[in-house]
Parts: structure tokens; sequence; C-alpha cells
């Protein structure tokens, strides 16, 4: 048994595990099943969080989350506003359909945070 991302599961027709969430249901893979996870997230301050074994009776159980590690003061500063740019795009059109309540703009005032120099990489 391992653990993969939805869609690279589903464009490759693997087989996916139906699993009992906490409720009691039997729950699919299914984007449905994911976002009813994420839709149940306490997101606190600091953004650490996890989606495994949410309560509601229409949330997948076994449902993770991507974390991505910057430096906030960039060594390089092309490099650094590319990296910027990249998970700012990943933030808003990348999570448009699974992205838990709130989370969209805490991280984008996390990326708004990221300087050379002391000067901000973005100016969004």
């Amino acid at each position: 048994m391992g653990y993969g991302e939805l869609t690279y599961a589903s464009q490759n027709n693997l087989p996916m595990a139906t699993l009992r969430n906490r409720a009691g249901a039997w729950v699919e893979p299914r984007l449905p099943a994911i976002t009813a996870a994420a839709s149940l997230a306490q997101i606190p301050e600091d953004l650490r969080f996890l989606l495994v074994d949410m309560p509601g009776a229409e949330a997948y159980p076994l449902v993770g989350v991507t974390w991505v590690l910057l430096y906030q003061e960039a060594a390089d500063p092309v490099k650094g506003r590319a990296l910027a740019e990249l998970f700012w795009w990943v933030l808003h059109e990348g999570q448009r359909y699974a992205a838990p309540p709130g989370l969209v703009e805490r991280g984008a005032a996390r990326l708004r945070q990221l300087t050379h120099r002391s000067q901000p990489l973005l100016s969004r």
C-alpha cells in the first residue's frame, strides 16, 4: 500500500482505497471527499495543520498537505522573486478547487514577507 496524489492516481488508473472515516462512512478518494476534509480544517496562525481523520461524514480520512519551506530573506533577488512568483501561482491557481477556507489569504500574507536585503520580493 502506498500514498500518492489523487490526480496522478486517477490519470494513471491506479487502484485506490475506499476507506471508513471517523464518522463510520465508507468514502471513495474523490475530489469532493478531499474538499470535504479540507473544509473542516482549523488553520492556526502559523499554518501548521493536518487533514488526516477529519470528522465529517463526507470527508476522506487520509488527506495530506504539501509543505514548502522557503528562506524569508533570499540570497539572490532573481531566484527569490521567481520562487515567490511560482508559489503565488501555486497558492492561487493551484488551490482553487480544494484549499481550506482562509488558507489562500494566509499563505499570500506569508509570501509577501519574502525579501532580499529587507526589500519585498513581491509587489502584490
